[in-house]
């Protein structure tokens, strides 16, 4: 047999047989995913919680904030999703959250069903065990959340506090004081201040990736059993 290395050209090893090709396809497809990890998305699903503190805050001078009309008393479940995108120690935040429930507060005031949004732009990073917002509060939008005997007049409530465990199970957040603004049939304007505690779990791999690992398996067995060629 010929052999290049005598000739100085490059050793080239003999073609594997093909149960190992289908390892390597394996292997590389698996390699693949891997080299992903160091920038990933995370989508939390929230299994439970919801409100759990907060307070309807009037605005004597414009300035809201300083002295409280209702108290939070029960109710305020939510649903949703929270995805935090990220790179090493840092990244980004949002969260897409639907109050499913509504929200008692004391003297009968109520904060009706709705969505809360959180832009990508919540800036997060590892803290000991937990992921948590850093920076300034940001703006999200409020679709449909009203209190029942008050007007919304501003719907950007201020985002803060924004942490996450670094098992991805507990997730907490508050929406306020500045930024979602109410006001009543006289014109006297309130705001809210609130706080959410949520459990959530990660979302499974997509279809697409289980069928795709699917595929690199059936590869593999079929090189497996494949008869030796003659």
């Amino acid at each position: 047999m010929f052999d290049t290395r005598a000739s100085g050209q490059e050793c080239v090893d003999p073609p594997a047989p093909r149960m190992n090709r289908g390892l390597l396809i394996l292997a590389c497809a698996l390699g693949g995913l891997g080299a992903q990890g160091a920038s990933a998305s995370t989508v939390l699903d929230i299994t439970s919680g919801g409100l759990d503190a907060g307070t309807i805050n009037t605005c004597p001078s414009g300035v809201c904030g300083t002295t409280t009309a209702y108290t939070y008393q029960s109710g305020g479940n939510v649903s949703g999703t929270i995805t935090l995108s990220t790179s090493g120690t840092t990244g980004t935040a949002t969260f897409d959250v639907q109050l499913t429930s509504i929200a008692q507060f004391s003297a009968g005031e109520q904060l009706t069903a709705g969505t809360f949004t959180a832009p990508v732009s919540i800036p997060i990073s590892l803290s000991g065990s937990s992921w948590s917002q850093t920076g300034s509060p940001v703006f999200g939008s409020n679709s449909g959340v009203t209190f029942n005997t008050l007007t919304a007049s501003e719907n950007a409530p201020q985002i803060s506090g924004l942490t996450c465990s670094s098992t991805l199970t507990l997730c907490g957040f508050f929406l306020g004081p500045t930024g979602f603004e109410m006001t009543d049939s006289s014109g006297k304007i309130y705001d809210a201040d609130l706080a959410f505690d949520v459990t959530a779990k990660v979302v499974p791999l997509p279809s697409s990736v289980w069928l795709a690992l699917s595929g690199i398996a059936l590869i593999w067995l079929t090189q497996r059993h494949r008869p030796a060629s003659l």
